[in-house]
């Protein structure tokens, strides 16, 4: 990073033992003194797990040392849509996040892929995954010649035989 003259170093190391939590903020304490403080230094963590309503369990990422020696906290957020909705689950993580971690350092990771949900199992999907299932447009009548200023309705073939569309 100094010889090289890059703007800093992103650590993203995911699936750490629980147990070496104190060795890995060790490592980024020492990582960080090793950087001259032109230096960012990013660190993703995993997401953690709600244990009650303002508890959650960071397993081997302690956000809060973490906070101290990093420019910038990247999160992943929950896949779940329902996670968003006001006084959510999102809602009640980044209320505790901030207690842990300077609220100008966090970055949530969005991801750009729509989700699908089958039988309680989200996943994320592309965007033209999520559109195959609902077709392509067509006109409502079949008609491909419509003469200038006539209504034109149009449909998408597939959204009868699909489960809808949910926003």
């Amino acid at each position: 990073v100094e010889r090289n003259d890059y703007p800093g170093i992103d650590i993203d190391y995911r699936g750490i033992n629980p147990e070496l939590r104190r060795e890995y903020s060790a490592f980024l304490e020492q990582l960080r003194a090793m950087l001259s403080s032109d230096k960012q230094l990013s660190v993703r963590v995993e997401l953690p797990q709600q244990v009650s309503a303002d508890t959650w369990e960071t397993g081997a990422y302690d956000w809060r040392a973490i906070g101290r020696v990093a420019n910038v906290v990247k999160i992943p957020p929950t896949p779940d849509p329902r996670a968003y909705e006001p006084g959510g689950q999102m809602e009640s993580m980044l209320n505790w996040a901030v207690g842990e971690i300077n609220r100008y350092k966090i970055q949530l990771l969005l991801s750009t892929l729509s989700t699908e949900q089958v039988s309680g199992i989200t996943r994320g999907i592309s965007y033209e995954q999520a559109l195959d299932p609902v077709g392509a447009v067509a006109i409502v009548g079949g008609e491909n010649v419509v003469p200038p200023g006539a209504p034109v309705n149009f449909t998408l073939a597939g959204l009868q035989a699909s489960t809808g569309i949910q926003f």
